[in-house]
């Protein structure tokens, strides 16, 4: 039978009260009231004006580009509108934002799929230039495949300026000089993965960006190293995106430092019936990728952010009537499973009120979403003991400034080893500290916990170790 001291229940009770502080996701309607009825085809974030304040652009299908200033507060100001009907009157399809013309503000290029006449292809792009206040300029059209499918902007060509390329019938590069101007689209014939939605990032660590696409008849995901440039053959992960439309994100779901793919894809039946597939990948390093979860009737949009603040990846996705959220395990897979309204595809993240925690807003019925979830923290420890030196490994990470307390017990008593205030620590810090001077006195445990005026107990982490000597040797645990 197991002893366990007055002490070490203690401890026990307090990490257990602490572990269950930061589980659930919430989120909260800023009342805002758009005078746009315009159907919104491409929602975008970003600090459009300088002010250190993420900002919304909604890009509407009737010619027009919506600036929303962020206060910085969860509020926006009222919308400027501008009209760029005077370029084309071909039908916007899709939208990306980069500073394309190096001055420091971030600008608008719009896809158009179609020409004024639904069914009849476009072969366009436009390129707008923000001039830091709200405004756009009327313009730069380029001339790109017909009936362009999807588009993603990224440094392809690794020259340092942005770049963009368009998913028709194949790849269609247009490199961008850095000012402003493109260099005449390069075709690539990708042949037999033709793609119809497409992405950019690195997923090799090497070089350029590079692209993640769905393609062919299967849908198929197709990845290029270096964007296919350079004649790498793609890697296949077959039907990995089965139904009709398709959502790709890209993140570090398992920390391993390599980027992940997430895979949602959808469809609409007969009676309005929802088909949906979400799919995580782990991937390598190398631009290859392994499923590691799948959950069915969901995929409708996806974009990933630490909604709950505790170190791990999110996933924000749509089933039939509602938004989902899916937090991470910090594995790849997931670890629970949040509805609320309204149901959009159009996902933007930003901390839109500057507490440290990821907002949404929502295109289409356009809808800011602040978070309100308990806030997490990473704290974890590591506890080893050699040659009476007893070894202290922590991995860090707060949203927030946070008190860090640490504790160190042995015989029935707790002594506090140090309680120190840190500032917010967005990317998780780890170190070791050793303790020397320890003799062998059987089990020693530390408690670490971070807490906070505001917010109370965050997280905590305690461990064990048997240092040799008199006692039962106790299995450690942590939240």
């Amino acid at each position: 039978m197991e002893v366990r001291s007055p002490a070490l229940m203690s401890v026990l009770g307090f990490v257990m009260f602490a572990s269950s502080a930061a589980a659930d996701v919430s989120f909260a309607a800023r009342p805002y009231v758009s005078e746009e009825p315009s159907q919104t085809i491409g929602t975008l974030a970003g600090d459009f004006n300088g002010d250190a304040k993420p900002d919304v652009v909604e890009v509407y299908a009737d010619h027009a580009i919506a600036f929303f200033g962020g206060i910085g507060d969860g509020r926006l100001r009222a919308p400027i509108r501008t009209d760029i009907g005077a370029i084309t009157t071909d039908i916007p399809a899709s939208a990306v934002t980069a500073d394309f013309n190096g001055d420091g503000h971030l600008d608008v290029a719009i896809c158009y799929q179609f020409s004024a006449v639904y069914g009849v292809p476009a072969s366009l792009l436009t390129v707008h230039f923000g001039d830091g206040t709200g405004h756009f300029s009327q313009g730069v059209p380029l001339t790109t495949g017909e009936d362009p499918q999807s588009f993603a902007v990224g440094d392809f060509n690794v020259d340092g300026s942005q770049d963009l390329v368009v998913a028709s019938n194949g790849l269609w590069f247009h490199f961008g000089n850095g000012d402003g101007t493109f260099q005449s689209a390069v075709y690539k014939n990708v042949d037999p993965y033709a793609p119809s939605v497409i992405i950019a990032g690195n997923v090799n660590n090497y070089g350029g960006d590079d692209l993640v696409t769905v393609a062919g008849p299967g849908r198929d995901v197709v990845v290029w190293n270096e964007a296919g440039l350079n004649g790498e053959s793609p890697q296949v992960i077959p039907n990995a995106a089965g139904l009709a439309y398709s959502h790709l994100a890209l993140g570090d779901l398992n920390g391993d430092g390599y980027p992940d793919l997430v895979v949602g894809s959808w469809n609409v039946g007969l009676g309005g019936a929802f088909y949906g597939q979400l799919s995580t990948f782990l991937g390598s390093g190398s631009g290859s990728f392994t499923l590691k979860f799948s959950a069915p009737s969901l995929g409708y949009g996806v974009a990933l952010a630490d909604f709950n603040t505790d170190g791990k990846l999110d996933i924000v996705t749509g089933a039939k009537n509602t938004t989902v959220v899916l937090l991470g395990d910090g594995s790849g897979g997931v670890s629970a499973w949040y509805d609320f309204l309204p149901l959009t595809r159009y996902f933007v993240v930003e901390d839109f009120n500057s507490d440290g925690r990821p907002d949404l807003a929502m295109g289409q019925d356009f809808t800011l979403l602040i978070n309100t979830s308990p806030r997490g923290c990473v704290d974890t420890l590591a506890l080893g003991y050699a040659k009476d030196v007893l070894t202290l490994g922590f991995s860090i990470k707060t949203a927030i400034p946070v008190v860090w307390n640490v504790w160190i017990g042995w015989q029935n008593s707790f002594v506090p080893l140090w309680s120190v205030e840190i500032p917010a620590v967005p990317t998780a810090v780890s170190f070791a500290l050793p303790i020397p001077g320890v003799p062998p006195m059987g089990n020693i445990a530390v408690l670490t916990t971070m807490s906070s005026a505001t917010y109370g107990l965050m997280c905590g982490d305690w461990k064990m170790v048997d240092t040799g000597g008199v006692g039962p040797t106790l299995s450690s645990s942590r939240r």
